[in-house]
């Protein structure tokens, strides 16, 4: 292919056309079709003048975790408003981990001019006990690493994060590595089961080490199924998700357990099925979420694999729950076993990529992971007819919604050649490459971590990485960063590489001098004796599972949480508000009460003990069913029995909000029970919500929630 025919393909190809306008709009984009982000620019233009345009565009790239631009709009703000307090103050913000240094000289600034410190990290103690102390068992849920690798061969970077944390508490790598036990609980009969540490030991180290067949997985699989052994966790000890928690459909064991005095941990690797959906299934969204919201209400405390995920999980919390619960960051070890160096295979790479070299990407090729970027870069680095171009090359398998990346390559002959994809690289030929490649580059839009930017940096190679969401925790200030979305800038930056050589040069020094990998083994030591320290924090029996607003509609049903989501509405679950007499939850089925007497028990969010409420339960039979009829009965009121009707309808009750500002309700009912699939059941529950006695503005509210479903 010419480079005049390339050059015209690529730019047919490459070029984003812009969403069609409105009927009779001028050929503008009517203001509903753009984004917030949009919107907020076009008022800055309009009127740069004004520096509450400047904060308010800031905030919404804060928000949205690029702090690049954020940064970047900030130093143009704070040229134009040297006395800006605001301006140091979120330019601190966003080069937390970008610039330490810098950041800390703007909040100094930024409390000079008059603004507040900001709020201080949560402190964590942690003790060091000696060998012969007592500490608190923590059982750690394999549940998803047995779900995996029942399909699978590998583990994926979930999984590992489970596996080297036992593997640190199994070989007592530090003070708290200890201690720990693998669980497989029984989510729906509510059983936990302790597995057998010896075979989980040899099942992570035939993933991991010796790469088995399926056949000889399979085996060992059962044997730590027949290794199951029945327990009761006692008061005080730690059961942690450290997994894919939103694979389990529901959370009443858990609920269970903290009755009884059990703590519950939850490790969060990240919140993009909620912050960026574009980049997930819809259907792993909504199951995500569902089990979020779930799952918040019986979490003791909560760790993060990054302080911006830390950040995302307390804005969701507050957001969506109400809920103050601990959040506390532990970032990710960036160490990794690296296989011996191969002079052979090392000289075989050299030779085939000649002078030029190459340039590194490796992850899964998916639309989040923005490899179009890169070929846009190299694209116009191509058009200025550089001789000293390194090849591009691409090391992951194929993902999702990358049809467009791979018409492009396809038809533009992968820029060429200049383009490469590999796939099933073995570990030591993935080594070589990264031990002889120039740089690497990773400019996903949005991580939890970034793994590929710290597997760079341990094997002494610089990296072009999104400074964006929790990727500039992973390198610091070692990485040097690019806005994901400005290509313009990504130009330039390996442009300027490639026109100064001692510069790439220089930088491959300091990362190969500066650059100390986060031990698993401190990890653990951290995430381990934080969860022990937030377990003494959160002790206790809780009031109840379910914190409810009064003129809130909170659901049951996994539709209306998609529909609340899909409109951008806060969404309260009522899923937790289920107290006695329920099956446990599935997905599809909703909530069934398997005893002719059921309860429900919330917290009345923002009410005071004694205030009268009025509630409103939602209750169905089962189509084709005979229909029974429901009694509540509240501590002030019990009502007359009601048939009840196939669609939810609402059941009106009194009541009183306890010392402990709770309201419980209990359902009778007369008549069933029915039979749905295997299982005896009496009332179906989809919802509540309640409104204070005499507030009509409240009672407003639930009516139009109800009608309209706003």
């Amino acid at each position: 292919m010419s480079s005049e025919a390339l050059t015209d393909l690529l730019r047919q190809e490459l070029t984003r056309p812009a969403p069609p306008a409105r009927p009779g709009s001028n050929g503008l984009r009517h203001w509903s079709e753009r984004d917030r982000g949009e919107l907020l620019d076009d008022a800055l233009q309009a009127d740069p003048g004004d520096v509450a345009h400047w904060y308010r565009l800031a905030d919404h790239w804060l928000e949205k975790g690029n702090f690049v631009r954020a940064a970047g709009l900030m130093g143009q703000a704070i040229a134009r408003f040297p006395d800006a307090g605001g301006a140091y103050a979120r330019r601190a913000e966003a080069l937390i981990a970008l610039d330490p240094a810098q950041s800390k000289r703007d909040a100094a600034q930024a409390v000079k001019l008059g603004c507040s410190p900001p709020p201080p990290p949560l402190e964590v103690l942690i003790d060091t006990p000696a060998a012969k102390d007592q500490v608190a068992p923590i059982y750690a849920d394999i549940t998803d690493m047995i779900a995996y690798l029942t399909h699978n061969m590998s583990m994926s970077g979930i999984q590992r994060v489970t596996a080297n944390m036992l593997r640190c508490a199994m070989d007592r790598t530090s003070p708290n590595a200890r201690d720990v036990i693998p669980v497989v609980p029984d989510y729906i009969n509510k059983v936990v089961y302790t597995a057998d540490v010896g075979l989980v030991r040899e099942l992570m180290d035939a993933v991991e080490l010796r790469k088995p067949n399926r056949k000889h997985l399979d085996r060992l699989l059962e044997t730590i199924q027949s290794s199951l052994r029945a327990i009761d966790p006692a008061p005080g000890s730690i059961i942690l998700l450290a997994g894919a928690f939103w694979i389990v459909h529901s959370y009443d064991l858990l609920k269970q357990l903290r009755q009884q005095g059990v703590v519950v941990g939850l490790f969060i690797h990240d919140l993009i099925q909620i912050d960026n959906p574009e980049f997930v299934h819809k259907e792993a969204t909504e199951s995500f979420l569902r089990s979020l919201l779930d799952v918040a209400e019986v979490a003791s405390f909560f760790t993060t694999n990054s302080a911006f995920v830390a950040r995302e999980v307390r804005r969701f919390l507050a957001r969506e729950t109400g809920l103050d619960t601990p959040v506390y960051p532990v970032p990710l070890a960036t160490e990794m076993r690296v296989p011996a160096a191969q002079p052979l295979e090392d000289a075989g790479i050299r030779a085939e990529f000649g002078d030029a070299g190459y340039a590194l990407c490796v992850c899964t090729i998916e639309v989040r992971k923005n490899h179009i970027f890169l070929v846009r870069i190299w694209e116009r680095l191509l058009r200025e007819g550089r001789t000293d171009l390194p090849k591009l090359v691409f090391i992951g398998k194929w993902g999702w919604d990358v049809g467009a990346l791979r018409d492009v390559l396809e038809r533009t002959n992968y820029l060429d050649g200049m383009v490469l994809v590999m796939n099933d690289v073995p570990d030591s030929r993935l080594a070589s490459l990264y031990r002889n490649s120039r740089f690497t580059l990773y400019p996903s839009f949005a991580e939890g971590w970034g793994l590929p930017i710290g597997e760079s940096l341990v094997f002494g190679k610089p990296c072009i990485a999104a400074g964006v969401t929790s990727m500039p925790e992973v390198g610091g200030a070692l990485v040097r960063y690019v806005d994901p979305l400005d290509v313009e800038g990504g130009i330039a930056l390996v442009r300027g590489l490639l026109d100064n050589p001692a510069e790439l040069d220089g930088w491959t020094r300091q990362v190969a001098t500066k650059f100390k990998p986060r031990r698993w083994s401190d990890f653990a030591e951290q995430l381990l004796g934080a969860s022990r320290a937030l377990a003494k924090r959160t002790a206790g029996q809780p009031r109840a599972f379910a914190r409810i607003r009064p003129g809130e509609r909170a659901t049951v049903d996994d539709d209306d949480v998609r529909l609340a989501a899909d409109a951008g509405r806060s969404v309260r679950s009522a899923r937790m508000a289920r107290d006695y007499g329920w099956l446990a939850l599935e997905e599809k089925y909703g909530a069934w009460a398997d005893s002719p007497l059921a309860t429900l028990r919330f917290i009345a969010d923002g009410c005071a003990p004694g205030e009268r409420l009025r509630v409103i339960v939602y209750l169905h039979g089962e189509y084709g069913q005979p229909l029974p009829a429901c009694q509540l009965t509240t501590n002030v009121q019990t009502t007359a029995f009601r048939e009840l009707e196939i669609a939810p309808s609402p059941h009106a009750v009194e009541a009183e909000v306890d010392r402990d500002g709770v309201v419980e309700i209990a359902i009778l009912t007369r008549g069933g029970p029915i039979r749905m699939r295997k299982d005896k059941v009496y009332a179906g529950f989809s919802g509540l919500g309640y409104h204070r006695r005499d507030n009509a503005d409240e009672a407003l509210d639930l009516m139009e929630v109800a009608a309209f479903g706003r």
